[in-house]
């Protein structure tokens, strides 16, 4: 039974990697992710160990908070430093001490008004720890302190689309395009505010301006796949894909997308490559296991298809199409009896697919595969007992089989 794709294009949103630093000219410059600290925390009066354990023997303090120790000897003698509490709160962040790190930030940005790096470190901070109203105040000094810094620019306009103020969002993201045209991540930003504005084709331009100065970053190209794909560009949204997939061959999403694609244009082969590969990474997606027995059925892989029909039906046990599905792709393997039963249950959930199955009926008469054919019929008169035609076949069928089998 061929049947359209059942949700269209899927996407999931990527996380922008914000990183800290203190770089003194041009704005933080990035650091490594902060890594957990390991080191133990007493929490009291130690408790003997047992007879017959050996005593724990506390884990050795990490660099990073070997650094952090040295910072905070150092603080006691220059509490008043901002450039020491600057460094000490890179140092909490680094350890994994966000909230400290914010408060060393606060302490700083007091003690130096002026100075641009604790207030967007501090804004930083605060982003990655889900404090956004306190983020966007502190972008928003940051700002009025270097108002030409790209990356200020950049993170304030994220933060106010993150806030819902897309116009602003997306002056500040066009400001940061001026400054700096090859910015990469300006582009890929304001492509992302004006997706949301409902800015469609002034979106498509700017995430291909954002593909062409970083082809190896799948974003870009991605989200351009979508817009396309929702404007039914699907020649043009299925090479963009492809271009996600070469800059990443472990987007799933693209994955996904580009089977979905492909099966809207009829490519069965390859659209079942592409979603095989997306529902390892999510097995639990109904729609992708749909479209999935779909592709495997239209290319002729009917047991394959079965599989998926089946992981479709567990997952939604009331969705009468998904059941009608596996019936009628048991049937086109010869398990008559588990086909009929699928495909009674199926028409009993929904009785408007009654006129999905006569087509597989005629195919498989064609076929002389005459015994699930004629399951599928006592299948129809399960829910239709007095079906003329289902009645008519039945009789024709049957007495097929038997002259079958006479000879």
């Amino acid at each position: 039974m061929d049947g359209a794709c059942l949700p269209g294009v899927m996407i999931m949103r990527l996380m922008l990697l914000i990183l800290l630093g203190v770089n003194a000219c041009s704005g933080p410059a990035p650091v490594p992710a902060p890594a957990p600290s390991t080191s133990p925390r007493p929490t009291g009066a130690p408790t003997p160990p047992a007879a017959t354990a050996p005593a724990t023997v506390p884990a050795a303090p990490t660099a990073e908070q070997r650094e952090v120790d040295r910072l905070e000897q150092i603080s006691e003698h220059k509490a008043r430093d901002p450039d020491v509490l600057l460094a000490l709160g890179t140092a909490r962040a680094r350890a994994g001490d966000l909230r400290g790190a914010a408060l060393e930030y606060r302490r700083a940005a007091r003690l130096s008004p002026k100075d641009l790096r604790p207030r967007y470190n501090l804004a930083l901070v605060l982003v990655r720890i889900g404090r956004t109203t306190e983020a966007l105040q502190a972008l928003e000094d940051a700002h009025r302190l270097a108002p030409r810094n790209v990356d200020v620019l950049i993170d304030l306009g994220i933060a106010l689309r993150q806030a819902s103020r897309l116009p602003a969002s997306s002056k500040a993201l066009r400001q940061a395009g001026r400054l700096n045209p090859s910015s990469h991540r300006a582009q890929l930003n304001l492509a992302l505010t004006l997706e949301a504005m409902g800015h469609t084709r002034p979106a498509m331009d700017v995430y291909r301006r954002a593909g062409t100065l970083k082809p190896q970053d799948a974003r870009a190209h991605l989200h351009l796949g979508v817009l396309l794909g929702r404007q039914s560009q699907y020649a043009q949204a299925a090479e963009a894909f492809r271009r996600a997939l070469a800059a990443d061959p472990k987007i799933m999403e693209a994955h996904a997308n580009l089977g979905t694609l492909l099966l809207r244009t009829k490519a069965h082969e390859e659209a079942a490559r592409h979603l095989e590969l997306a529902v390892t990474a999510r097995p639990d997606d109904q729609a992708m296991q749909m479209n999935l027995g779909l592709a495997l059925q239209n290319s002729g892989q009917h047991a394959r298809a079965v599989t998926a029909y089946r992981r479709a039906v567990a997952l939604l046990p009331d969705m009468a199409e998904a059941r009608l599905r596996l019936g009628l792709e048991l049937a086109r393997t010869g398990a008559s009896k588990a086909a009929q039963s699928e495909v009674a249950r199926a028409l009993g959930q929904d009785r408007k697919l009654r006129a999905a199955v006569d087509p597989v009926v005629q195919e498989l008469g064609q076929k002389q595969q005459l015994e699930p054919a004629l399951a599928l019929t006592r299948a129809i008169l399960v829910v239709f007992p007095t079906d003329g035609m289902a009645r008519h076949n039945q009789v024709a069928l049957e007495s097929m089989i038997k002259r079958t089998k006479g000879q």
